[in-house]
């Protein structure tokens, strides 16, 4: 028995839908490529963003090893900062120091004797000399609001200059040196139009309401002059000091490490540990095949089956590399490090930074990662913080280099991983970019394939076509001429 024609053959009608379906049949590979370039540009972004995580933990390391970061700040701890207080460069060494406060530096000030704003003021040249620094005015003439504006167009930066209106008839000009001590001392010199306002003050009601005076403080027993009351760097090496109020007493300046830096650095460092721990563990969870399986919908392709449950299990589930990373942190937070000081701390739980891994079962999402009891950290940094920075950086050989240490081993362990050239996760990026354009060109070769074949089957179909609707007209006319006999 003869098969019956495909349909549309010889009118045209599914001609283009037979096409489409053929050409869908042979593009079924494609679309499993395209799924994986899909999948494959998920995978760079979950490596990239371990990357940025080791780098940051690394960083963190860094701050906390290094010769030049945390634990080499120094702080002045003041028993009265109210009265007293200062910053210490790196290098200062830790001591205890006795500082009295007799006398504050103080800025020249003088207010002018009381005068009417509808006076008119002669003209006149004057000169206001501040120190080394002399104001030269030429004033022609006119109201007070006119003579304080003059004086204010050269003063800035040396003098403070207000006029206050004291009553309705009457304002004062107020002269402030910004120049503390006896060399912010105010001269006037040809004074002319400044007898209007009693200036020089001593005749016509100006008054000097603040003399000029130097600072006076006493050190180790040593006393000194200083001409201001902040920033007194050239009293002591590697010290700068800052004077509030005179003392009634001996106040306590203790140079030391500077614990609150030190507290934030560590909890940060703690904090960039539990960020990558936490996302390398999200990201290596396992999922069996018999759960998949329970789980997996009705009707999936046994392909797509498999690629679902490759990320059902996380990116790291099979990577050695990741695992490696993974447990060798843990033993780096779990380890005990060499520490000669009489204080000597050598686990991270000795200073209030403990593994919730032996508390915790495997499948607590906080299971490995770290907590800090902050009062513990701060009471072992009070006691001895140089026994604290053992645990993270030490010169165990005394050549001063850090040779060991939580901080330096862990910078040291990531190094490979975030290198930007050459790098673990580097490579492992740049390998997958390098599939994905693999995979670009097989993708960009078929459907030019594709194209072609389709091509070739409008060609054959329409040939077919051709040839069908030839027969069928052959017949008709055979047809009408057997009817005409």
């Amino acid at each position: 028995m003869p098969s019956p024609p495909m349909p549309g053959l010889g009118t045209g009608a599914d001609t283009q839908k037979v096409i489409q379906q053929l050409i869908e049949v042979e593009r079924r590979p494609l679309k499993r490529i395209i799924l994986d370039n899909e999948s494959s540009g998920q995978s760079i972004k979950i490596w990239e963003e371990a990357r940025r995580r080791s780098r940051n933990l690394q960083d963190k390391s860094q701050v906390l090893y290094s010769f030049s970061g945390a634990f080499a700040t120094k702080a002045i701890v003041s028993s009265d900062p109210g009265a007293v207080t200062g910053q210490a460069s790196p290098d200062m060494d830790d001591q205890s120091m006795q500082i009295e406060v007799s006398k504050l530096a103080t800025h020249h000030r003088i207010h002018s004797a009381p005068v009417s704003a509808e006076k008119d003021l002669p003209a006149g040249t004057f000169t206001i000399k501040v120190g080394e620094k002399s104001l030269e005015y030429d004033f022609p003439g006119g109201k007070l609001t006119a003579l304080v504006r003059l004086i204010k167009s050269k003063a800035a930066g040396t003098i403070d200059v207000n006029m206050i209106r004291k009553d309705s008839e009457t304002s004062i000009v107020v002269l402030r040196s910004l120049t503390s001590g006896t060399k912010g001392k105010m001269e006037f010199v040809d004074a002319g139009v400044l007898a209007t306002l009693g200036l020089p003050p001593g005749a016509g009601g100006a008054s000097e309401v603040e003399a000029p005076q130097d600072a006076v403080l006493k050190l180790h027993g040593v006393e000194v002059t200083r001409t201001s009351n902040e920033n007194i760097t050239d009293v002591l090496e590697g010290a700068s000091l800052t004077l509030r109020k005179v003392t009634t007493g001996p106040v306590t300046l203790t140079v030391q490490a500077n614990t609150s830096v030190i507290e934030k650095q560590i909890a940060d460092w703690i904090t960039a540990y539990n960020e990558l721990m936490q996302f390398l563990r999200e990201n290596s969870k396992t999922v069996s095949r018999e759960e998949f399986e329970r789980n997996r919908p009705e009707g999936d392709d046994v392909g797509e089956g498999l690629r679902r449950l490759k990320a059902s299990s996380g990116l790291f589930t099979t990577d050695s590399n990741v695992r490696q990373l993974m447990f060798g942190l843990q033993g780096i937070v779990a380890a005990s490090y060499p520490n000669s000081r009489p204080n000597g701390v050598r686990v991270l739980a000795d200073i209030g930074i403990s593994s919730t891994a032996i508390s915790r079962g495997e499948a607590d999402p906080a299971a490995g990662l770290l907590m800090l009891d902050a009062d513990k950290l701060r009471s072992a940094l009070s006691q001895d913080a140089a026994a604290v920075k053992d645990i993270f950086a030490s010169d165990t050989n005394e050549d001063s280099v850090i040779d060991n240490g939580a901080a330096f081993r862990m910078q040291q362990m990531l190094a490979p991983y975030t290198r930007m050239s050459g790098g673990l996760i580097t490579t492992r990026i740049d390998l997958i970019k390098s599939q994905i354009s693999d995979n670009k060109e097989k993708i960009r070769r078929k459907e030019m394939e594709l194209v072609g074949k389709e091509a070739e089957l409008r060609r054959r179909f329409g040939r077919m076509d051709s040839a069908i609707r030839e027969s069928k007209n052959m017949s008709q006319s055979l047809g009408k001429l057997g009817e005409g006999q």
